[in-house]
């Protein structure tokens, strides 16, 4: 028996076994889910990436915060008390914790620290510069004293780096040795280069330690006028900065920290509401295309065709194909993310063009003398659908993450698509016609 053959041969085998992969998957139906996080969806290896990863993952310091207006100070000041005494809340910030508490002894300790650190002014004059054989051999001696390090077990984590760092500073003085012998300019240069970025910022280091040491009380008068304007309104009104205590890239710590500062101020907003409605808002668009893209080939089937049972044929194997592919995002770990969410809808519109191919030709032809997918038409569903598998397919292997999610949900659900109208939809033919008159 040829496996073109088992579908039409064996109908309620096929059709019992659809049945139960159906109950299968949609018992993987809670698992599930749409994440929410954007940052899954982009390149690993960006250096931007990876730099807003690590924010992310300082608590307390989150840039997916929360913001709360209030009407006045005093209410500010209780509403971030009711706030901060949230578990999912790490703190919450109004204008007066800029204002520092106990100054008079911070301002003691800091003119005892400025009596022994008294800043080097940049105005005084300039000493002359050094040669570059005397910055070489600055270099050769700070080399060396990092090699006194090597094996420093009190600090391991020290020992370690100033040997990357000994190793990088004996690769840059050979090369800068051999770039002296050729090109002493071109070497000049190269030192040049490595000064400026290891003390380019040191002017400005030194004027921010000058103020710091020569500072004075802190008011709410003498604040930034740019923070001012950023947490308090002209008309008064007070801006609550609340952040999490949670990590979250985590979608449910996500969910928790907005429903529990909702539970204190349904007005707040901020980036990481915004981030959860859009999720929401997402899912909710999605669920509506694909009710939409449902109910109107289910249409345009019966316009065209004018009989349920054809459009049922259609229908069956491509929602099995959509249930398939819900349960296999799960066993995949592939959860739906903003870029690979339209893959249901796409799935529908590619897949209901096999089914209407083959139930016309099953109107058109003898099924019980020719076999289904025996036909030209099968052979040309088949060869198609695997050249777009293999076209979306490619796209699995993109460093994008969303590229490449993208294209992986669409083989597979592809694929599911081509199966499920390959086997099922003869099957379910099969049965129709052991049962009915084929329509003329």
């Amino acid at each position: 028996m040829s496996i073109p053959t088992v579908a039409s041969r064996h109908p309620r085998l096929v059709a019992l076994a659809a049945l139960l992969f159906a109950v299968w998957a949609a018992l993987l139906l809670p698992g599930v889910h749409f994440d929410e996080n954007p940052l899954r969806v982009r390149d690993p290896q960006a250096e931007s990436v990876q730099v807003f990863e690590e924010l992310l993952s300082r608590r307390g310091d989150s840039p997916w915060n929360v913001s709360v207006l209030a009407d006045s100070q005093r209410e500010a000041a209780a509403l971030a008390e009711r706030l901060e005494s949230l578990p999912e809340v790490r703190r919450a910030v109004t204008i007066r914790d800029f204002v520092p508490e106990d100054q008079d002894e911070k301002l003691s300790i800091i003119e005892d620290v400025a009596l022994f650190l008294t800043p080097v002014s940049l105005e005084t004059g300039k000493a002359n510069r050094p040669t570059l054989d005397e910055q070489i051999g600055a270099l050769e001696s700070l080399r060396k004293e990092l090699s006194k390090l090597k094996g420093f077990s009190a600090e391991p984590e020290l020992a370690r780096s100033a040997a990357r760092v000994r190793a990088a500073l004996g690769e840059f003085l050979a090369r800068t040795r051999e770039a002296v012998s050729v090109n002493r300019e071109e070497a000049e240069g190269v030192v040049a280069e490595l000064e400026d970025s290891l003390l380019g910022s040191l002017p400005a280091q030194l004027k921010t330690l000058e103020r710091a040491v020569n500072t004075g009380p802190v008011t709410m008068e003498n604040l930034p006028r740019a923070l001012l304007d950023r947490m308090v309104a002209p008309t008064g009104t007070v801006r609550i900065d609340v952040s999490p205590a949670e990590d979250l890239r985590d979608n449910a710590a996500l969910e928790r920290f907005v429903h529990a500062v909702r539970s204190v101020a349904p007005n707040a907003t901020g980036p990481a509401i915004g981030l959860y409605e859009q999720s929401k808002t997402t899912v909710r668009a999605l669920q509506q295309a694909l009710v939409a893209a449902v109910i109107v080939i289910t249409v345009l089937l019966l316009v065209i065709w004018r009989t349920v049972g054809d459009t049922l044929l259609v229908m069956t194997p491509l929602g099995l194909a959509a249930l398939l592919t819900a349960g296999a995002t799960v066993l995949l770990d592939l959860p739906f993310n903003f870029a690979d969410v339209i893959v249901v809808p796409l799935l529908l519109g590619m897949g209901v063009d096999s089914g209407i191919h083959l139930v016309h030709r099953s109107r058109m032809s003898d099924v019980e003398r020719e076999h289904l997918l025996e036909t030209s038409t099968a052979h040309a569903i088949l060869f198609s659908s695997l050249t777009t598998i293999a076209s979306f397919a490619s796209l699995g292997f993109a460093s994008h993450r969303g590229i490449a999610s993208l294209g992986q949900l669409l083989a597979v659900g592809i694929g599911l698509a081509v199966v499920c109208n390959l086997f099922v939809l003869p099957a379910l033919i099969a049965l129709r016609e052991r049962h009915h008159t084929p329509p003329s």
